[in-house]
This record gives structure tokens, sequence and C-alpha cells, in this order.
């Protein structure tokens, strides 16, 4: 069914977007914590 297939992609699409833009986000946030890519431990303010 062609609509179902339709159905399918645009799922796999949302959930494939979620997963890339919540990486991003990590990443984003680590690299900022730490100012390079040192150890990600840090906990609480300095």
């Amino acid at each position: 069914m062609p609509h179902t297939d339709r159905l399918l992609f645009a799922a796999g699409l949302a959930c494939v977007g979620y997963v890339v833009i919540t990486l991003v986000m990590v990443l984003t946030v680590t690299f900022r914590r730490t100012g390079s890519m040192g150890t990600a431990s840090q906990s609480g303010p300095p």
C-alpha cells in the first residue's frame, strides 16, 4: 500500500531528524562545558 509506505517514510524521517538534533545538542553542550575535547565529568558551576 502506497499510503502505508508513505506513512512509514515520514515516521522514519521524523525519527532520524529527532536523533540528529539530539546528538547535535548533546555535542554542543559538551563542547561548551569543556571548551575543548577534554573530560566532560565536570559537575556543577566552576
